[in-house]
């Protein structure tokens, strides 16, 4: 873990709605820091905001803080994603939702086959 003071320079909104927040620092001047933070590339990881300095308590919060990355696709939005582009690749007729829906009703159908 790495805690450094910065300022955001800037907030941007990305077509997916999340943000894209750049910190500036001048805090970090050791190469040791650098390369953590650098390491931190690419990686979901914590991030704590607070203006001013955190307390004793506050970073015990941090410390216990879940990461969860929601940029990774569900299985499910990678199904659809998946048929959206077999369905533009073959070129075939219809509006994609109800090509969707009829996919995911075969589908279901196969499965619902198995079941005792």
């Amino acid at each position: 873990m790495i805690i450094f003071q910065g300022i955001i320079d800037k907030i941007t909104t990305l077509k997916d709605r999340s943000l894209k927040v750049t910190i500036e620092t001048q805090e970090l001047t050791n190469p040791k820091e650098i390369a953590e933070v650098f390491d931190f590339s690419q990686k979901p990881c914590a991030v704590a905001l607070k203006e001013g300095e955190f307390e004793a308590n506050e970073l015990e919060d941090i410390g216990e803080a879940k990461v969860e990355y929601k940029g990774d696709k569900t299985p499910g939005q990678l199904l659809r994603n998946t048929l959206y582009v077999y369905w533009n690749q073959e070129k075939l007729t219809g509006d994609f939702d109800t090509f969707y829906k009829k996919q995911m009703g075969s589908f279901t159908d196969r499965i619902k086959e198995k079941l005792n």
